[in-house]
């Protein structure tokens, strides 16, 4: 066979094979199917994780898409197939999921989505407010009220209707929590505990002093913080903190509005005892088979 005749079939047969390979792989249609049996290392960096209300399932929001945990299989479920960036990931309801971050790049949205909303458990999501104007990467509601940081123009934000917003501060913002009582709690740019006092970021006097890198509030008040290395503390009446338990380091999302949960770099870990004692919900494949 000639170079010429194998090079015109080689030219001819390479993309016929690439289009049948892409019409087989779900990732090359837009958005719709969910995707079964992700693992823990494909989710990317986790930017939130949350309890459904709705049936008790556990939802990651990560770089690569909002994830259904089984932990029966150690694996994830890619809602609807969406490799969206889902950052200041909160679960407001039964199957209802506020969030922000940045597009799948098969659909034609802005690359900062502002304001979405999921009523069906993450597989679709719609537009509340700043399209294209806002990248919210911290978030949490007490009722009504919704509170977030975005990124994009270093403000600390309030809403109650999801639509019409307010400033609350301007700071750079690691993590952010809303207690019942309407306090937003905040973890600044240097780890630090603080608050917002007349639109200003203040450092509290009674905070840890270890670098702090996440925090949440529980529905009875409690405050609750974890390092990046992985040491959980809590809040006590008197406003000091004391160190409850400990997970592995690289932590990147916590929850505590039900059971708590807590993500580490290597699984997503749960606790029933207030943080005490935790268990591994799904892990990395490096943990599940071992040195």
């Amino acid at each position: 066979m000639s170079m010429f005749r194998t090079v015109v079939r080689l030219a001819v047969v390479i993309p016929l094979m690439f289009l049948v390979a892409c019409a087989d792989t779900p990732d090359a249609d837009a958005p719709g199917s969910d995707v079964l049996g992700v693992v823990f290392d494909d989710f990317g960096h986790v930017h939130g994780v949350g309890t459904n209300p709705a049936d008790g399932a556990v939802f990651v929001a990560a770089h690569a898409g909002v994830y259904r945990l089984d932990p029966a299989t150690n694996t994830g479920t890619r809602m609807a197939g969406r490799v969206q960036d889902t950052m200041g990931f909160t679960v407001t309801g039964p199957d209802t999921f506020l969030g922000s971050g940045h597009p799948d790049l098969r659909e034609d949205l802005p690359p900062n989505l502002g304001l979405l909303r999921s009523t069906d458990a993450g597989r679709t999501w719609d537009t509340m407010s700043l399209s294209g104007e806002a990248d919210l990467h911290a978030m949490d509601t007490s009722g009504d009220l919704v509170v977030a940081y975005d990124a994009l123009s270093g403000q600390v934000m309030s809403t109650t209707d999801g639509t019409s917003w307010s400033t609350l501060a301007a700071g750079d913002v690691r993590d952010l929590a809303v207690a019942p009582d309407g306090t937003v709690w905040i973890i600044d740019a240097i780890g630090a505990l603080a608050t917002i006092d007349d639109q200003t970021i203040v450092a509290t006097d009674d905070g840890p002093s270890a670098e702090l890198g996440l925090i949440d509030v529980a529905p009875d008040g409690t405050v609750v913080v974890a390092t990046p290395d992985g040491e959980i503390l809590t809040r006590s009446a008197d406003g000091t903190f004391r160190t409850t338990g400990s997970v592995p380091p690289g932590t990147q999302a916590l929850d505590v509005a039900d059971r708590w949960l807590i993500v580490s770099a290597s699984a997503v870990h749960e606790s029933v005892d207030q943080g005490k004692t935790w268990t591994d919900l799904l892990t990395s494949s490096a943990v599940r088979s071992g040195p």
